[in-house]
């Protein structure tokens, strides 16, 4: 008698724990974004959240992965290096993510980098740009494309297409503006072309006075100012009112709406390099994200949107193929190829980098026009 107790009652923990486990594989699976809620980078931020938003919803809609529906937690990075890796280790040891979506700001995906690869969590970036992200391990993945591919094509483009000769820098001292720096500085000596100057800003600055003024003594027109939009359109009025015959050229981090409304109409003219993004192409995907993203939130959304709606939707994919863990997502993720999204088709290399279509846009009225091709 005793000898069938001991067996029913292993009977029923065993029946007890498959029942836990089917419960686990269909309950929601969690991922984890670190984002720049707060801080400079607030308007890029938050923006890109509500492309996860829309994609989860989305994913979710059609029921989820694998039967499993997507549940996003959120964590501010403040727009700060540390805080991000404070955010990433809260949702490794408290949340026991297996991926995390962020940052944006170069510097902060940097930082958090060695903590994913160490913990064999997948961390993919829908906006860094630095180079050094392309050596920083086999679970790190972006999907805007590196500053060599940006920054070449910049210079290309000023030397080739536009003949320009000589240009000064003006640079945020982060990774983000070093990596395009360096890149572009690099490419456009090697075309023959000449730098006036190389001067730099904290991230946040207000007053670049010095630096332009320094740059007005070289009677330099043509200025290379990769940043973001706040100090970009700062920096502009700043040279209008010292009465500098200025000319800038910048990147995808000053194309946010807030460029008009701080620099006005000191900001017409600006050209910048940005991937191809073609919300207008009527395609199915393209239609449904921007009818969700307005119907939701009332307003149009930006490149950090559509490339963070991409990033979530190339996640879900990879769960979808090889499972739920870090393992299988990163496997699942360097399985891809050509995978359809609003920013144009993802193929990931061994580096988990991607290639994307490059455009020149330009800053008239409220908006940015494109302005040419880049070939």
């Amino acid at each position: 008698m005793r000898t069938h107790l001991i067996i029913a009652a292993l009977f029923v923990t065993v029946l007890l724990s498959n029942t836990d486990c089917a419960r686990h594989e269909t309950g929601p699976v969690t991922i984890g974004a670190v984002l720049e809620l707060t801080g400079d980078g607030a308007e890029l931020g938050q923006d890109a959240q509500r492309g996860i938003q829309v994609a989860s919803e989305l994913v979710n809609g059609k029921g989820g992965v694998r039967g499993r529906k997507i549940q996003v937690l959120f964590e501010d990075s403040e727009s700060k290096p540390e805080k991000a890796v404070s955010a990433l280790q809260k949702l490794i040891t408290v949340d026991k993510v297996h991926v995390v979506i962020g940052a944006l700001f170069s510097s902060s995906t940097l930082a958090m980098a060695p903590i994913a690869e160490r913990n064999g969590v997948v961390l993919i970036s829908p906006g860094s740009s630095n180079p050094k992200l392309s050596e920083a391990g086999d679970f790190i993945f972006r999907e805007y494309p590196s500053d060599t591919y940006e920054g070449t094509i910049t210079a290309d483009y000023m030397w080739k297409k536009m003949d320009i000769k000589t240009v000064a820098i003006l640079y945020v001292d982060t990774d983000y503006g070093q990596g395009l720096r360096d890149v572009f500085r690099r490419r456009y000596l090697s075309l023959g072309g000449s730098i006036s100057i190389e001067e730099s800003y904290e991230q946040g600055s207000t007053d670049f006075r010095t630096q332009l003024s320094k740059i007005k003594q070289k009677k330099t027109q043509w200025i290379y100012m990769p940043g973001y939009y706040s100090e970009v359109a700062k920096a502009m009025a700043q040279a209008r009112q010292l009465g500098a015959n200025s000319r800038f050229f910048s990147n995808i981090g000053a194309a946010d709406p807030k460029l008009f409304e701080i620099g006005k109409g000191a900001v017409d003219g600006l050209l910048i390099t940005a991937p191809k993004l073609d919300l207008a192409s009527g395609d199915s995907l393209t239609t449904d994200f921007l009818k969700s993203f307005e119907a939701r939130f009332n307003r149009t959304p930006g490149f950090p949107a559509a490339y963070a709606f991409d990033t979530m939707l190339l996640v879900a994919e990879a769960m979808k193929r090889k499972g739920f863990d870090g393992v299988e997502i990163k496997q699942g993720l360097y399985s891809i190829k050509d995978f359809p999204g609003v920013t144009g088709k993802t193929t990931f290399d061994r580096n988990g980098d991607v290639i994307k279509e490059f455009i020149v846009e330009v800053a008239r009225g409220d908006k940015f026009e494109r302005f040419d091709t880049v070939d």
